[in-house]
């Protein structure tokens, strides 16, 4: 049976490529969690069978998912993962590791000076990050691999090859035979997998006659676009709904551009107005009006958009999916990594507009509320790898904060 190696065995992969994997059949498919084996280990005390409930305006749909063979993590099953990656049956390895488990530096570069890269390249006990276990892993592969990476990164396949390329280099590794055979095209996904709240969980457990089962619960939209650049022979996903298309980026700088800045948006805003999820926030008038003002003031007039895509029908659908109360999506989750998303979802469109000269008073509000937020989080533990970075000279006063990160931060 062909094989797929999934690193990051999160919500999103539970609820979006494990879904794909299940419609399609054929795939043995071996997971692992890269931090805490907590996933690991939640998943095999339900025998690595768990339901997928889609929830919507309309219908409720539940699936249930039992094509993860094995599930494991890296720190403790480092020797079977490494087995699995160099193993011939594997030909495919996919990432939902999110966007800083990428350990990259502000120029898209590998950062080595990050603790997790350094302590990879010592290798002097056990692997820490994706990038560190896919360098050393893939010096050992002997047969052709496609790697996905399915995270929200603009051109996130290129970016993963260069990460782990550099640690090679920096390993003193040859990597020629990994750039001559391992392929790793760009990708785009799409799919609303909120972190619900314990008590949310049980309550849709209890409707649904279920107890302790590892409930994934999620929309009813789902996308996944590829990059048709493999190596090894292609999947047929495309009769389950996966896109193969020549070029991935007009999709990824849609979805960065317009799905992913709207929900930064409402996440600062939201929570600096006392709002908690996804739907109170779209919910309120205002942050309605300026989502909706940002998005076709000040995106879409620079995005580059196919001819035959209805941007105004995409970004309705968008309207409607946040307004999913049946989903409730922590704005705090959102939230999260600020340093890592803001750049490619805010930052990108107010480089384009001031290029082309066109206005960006509501993307430059985004910034601010981002800040904002920060400076009201200031006393508590940010979630984000460059928080103490990011609070570098608040101790000047807000005010003299703010302008200096703007100009250390902004194009």
């Amino acid at each position: 049976m062909r094989q797929i190696l999934h690193l990051g065995l999160g919500r999103f992969h539970r609820g979006h490529q494990a879904v794909f994997y299940q419609k399609a059949g054929g795939w043995k498919v071996i997971a692992s969690t890269m931090r805490s084996p907590d996933e690991r280990d939640k998943l095999r005390k339900v025998q690595l069978r768990y339901p997928v409930l889609e929830l919507s305006f309309e219908e409720d749909k539940l699936t249930w998912i039992d094509c993860i063979a094995e599930a494991l993590s890296l720190q403790h099953d480092l020797p079977r993962l490494q087995d699995v990656l160099t193993s011939p049956e594997t030909e495919i390895v996919t990432l939902t590791i999110t966007e800083k488990g990428y350990c990259l530096n502000s120029s898209g570069e590998l950062d080595l000076k990050h603790p997790g890269i350094q302590k990879d390249l010592a290798a002097s006990d056990g692997l820490e990050t994706a990038i560190g276990f896919l360098g050393r892993s893939l010096n050992n592969r002997k047969s052709k691999l496609t790697i996905l990476s399915c995270d929200n990164l603009r051109a996130n396949g290129s970016k993963l090859k260069r990460a782990v390329i550099q640690f090679m280099e920096a390993s003193g590794l040859d990597t020629r035979w990994v750039e001559d055979n391992i392929s790793f095209p760009n990708t785009m996904v799409d799919r609303i997998v909120p972190a619900l709240l314990p008590e949310k969980i049980r309550e849709l457990e209890r409707a649904l006659g279920l107890t302790h089962s590892e409930l994934i619960a999620t929309e009813t939209f789902s996308q996944w676009v590829i990059e048709d650049k493999f190596n090894v022979l292609r999947p047929d996903w495309n009769r389950y709904g996966v896109q193969f298309v020549a070029d991935v980026k007009p999709f990824e700088e849609m979805k960065l551009r317009l799905l992913n800045a709207s929900h930064s948006f409402l996440a600062y805003a939201g929570l600096n107005r006392g709002h908690t999820y996804v739907h109170e926030a779209i919910g309120d008038e205002v942050l309605y009006s300026k989502v909706m003002d940002m998005l076709m003031r000040e995106v879409v007039p620079v995005l580059d958009i196919p001819d035959d895509f209805d941007v105004h029908a995409y970004i309705g659908q968008l309207m409607r999916r946040f307004r999913n109360h049946k989903l409730p999506h922590q704005l705090k989750q959102i939230a999260m990594d600020g340093s890592q998303k803001m750049p490619q979802r805010i930052f990108s469109s107010i480089e384009t507009a001031k290029k082309s000269g066109h206005s960006y008073s509501l993307l430059n509000e985004a910034v601010n509320e981002w800040l904002e937020f920060l400076w009201n989080s200031r006393d508590e533990k940010i979630d984000d790898p460059q928080a103490s970075d990011l609070l570098q000279g608040a101790s000047k006063g807000k005010d003299i904060w703010k302008n200096e990160l703007r100009k250390r931060l902004l194009p």
